[in-house]
């Protein structure tokens, strides 16, 4: 345990267990959000669809964005390490 605690003191992985957790939330609200409003407000109300035809639609637009915010969290990751820091100088 006295292993792992230094290592949460250090600036790089306090902004990797942050964007972890960011991205942890963002992933499960936006698209359970994102269902149930699309379901009831635009294929529901708006256009008119029945119960199980506007939630198949919200179904699909909701795993839609699950993919694409995975690939943002991906892309975020990836050039997180690979950019150096302001703080950090090169000799």
């Amino acid at each position: 345990m006295e292993e792992l605690i230094p290592n949460f003191r250090d600036r790089n992985t306090q902004k990797a267990v942050k964007n972890l957790l960011t991205y942890s939330l963002v992933i499960i609200l936006v698209p359970l959000g994102s269902m149930f409003f699309l379901k009831k407000y635009l294929f529901q109300d708006f256009l008119g669809y029945g119960h199980e035809d506007a939630m198949l639609y919200a179904a699909v637009i909701a795993v839609i964005l699950v993919h694409i915010l995975l690939g943002l969290w991906l892309f975020a990751a990836y050039n997180d390490g690979s950019t150096p820091s302001k703080d950090e100088k090169e000799d």
